[in-house]
């Protein structure tokens, strides 16, 4: 840690760095219950409560043409709070074949950051559906094993770390790292997976 010129460069050109000191307490209660509709349907629900505590400390250097001063910003802290939920339908088609449904919601926690040179000095949890339905089993007597699914994922407030370039008073370019909230996101797509009982001891495996 600290301002130095680099190899050839004026004097006046000089490096500020910093050092962040980061930190979090969270904690969570969760749980998942089934309910058994009759011999083929069963509902799931579960449910994740979740508490988060981040904070950050920053020690900076800056370089001047008398030599390095080290500033020290105060402690920023926040608080984020989140019921998750989750519900599944899974029903045994034969038995040795299932499908299911799923709908469960994610969550990551946000957090500070003190740069004065980002735009937000906090920035928001991230939270995502899932949407899921799939199938999957046996056949062959168990020598044929396969899981097939469709997924979409609608995400807001996805966290994407962000570069921002400009220049100090004195003239210096000052490149910053941080990370801010877009707006929204997706994903869709499909899994396939097939594993082939050759003979009792050749097994062939596949996905897609």
């Amino acid at each position: 840690l600290g301002a130095f010129n680099p190899l050839g460069a004026p004097a006046n050109f000089l490096i500020v760095r910093t050092l962040d000191t980061s930190s979090s307490t969270s904690w969570a209660l969760f749980g998942e219950a089934d309910l058994d509709v009759n011999d083929r349907l069963t509902i799931t629900y579960g449910a994740r409560y979740s508490n988060d505590k981040p904070a950050q400390e920053q020690v900076g250097i800056n370089g001047t043409p008398n030599g390095p001063v080290e500033t020290v910003s105060p402690k920023k802290s926040a608080s984020f709070n989140n019921l998750s939920n989750k519900v599944a339908a899974t029903y045994e088609v034969t038995p040795e074949v299932s499908a299911y449904l799923l709908g469960s919601q994610g969550y990551r926690a946000g957090g500070v950051q003190l740069n004065p040179a980002l735009v937000n000095p906090e920035y928001a949890p991230e939270k995502l559906w899932n949407y899921e339905a799939g199938l999957k089993g046996t056949a062959f007597n168990g020598r044929l094993r396969f899981a097939a699914s469709a997924f979409y994922i609608d995400w807001k407030d996805l966290q994407v770390r962000s570069v921002v370039q400009g220049r100090a008073p004195n003239g210096a370019i000052v490149i910053t790292t941080g990370i801010e909230n877009a707006a929204k996101a997706s994903s869709r797509g499909f899994e396939l997976e097939l594993d082939v009982k050759v003979t009792n001891e050749f097994t062939l495996g596949g996905g897609l």
